[in-house]
């Protein structure tokens, strides 16, 4: 399987929030994300972008 893996963008850095993320589900201003063994992360910010090809879910504060 391949699983999508979230960043959080610092700067002009790419930085770890969460791999395997099989949900992200808009939560009152922010977005949680489930993975696949269930571990859940609730960031504020906004997506700005998804490549399915790539795998990797950017995520701006």
């Amino acid at each position: 399987m391949c699983q999508t893996t979230a960043y959080v963008i610092e700067g002009d850095r790419e930085v770890l929030l969460l791999q395997d993320v099989i949900s992200i589900r808009p939560e009152d201003g922010a977005l949680r994300m489930v993975n696949l063994f269930g571990e859940e992360k609730i960031v504020s910010g906004r997506i700005k972008q998804i490549d399915l090809l790539a795998h990797k879910i950017l995520i701006a504060s």
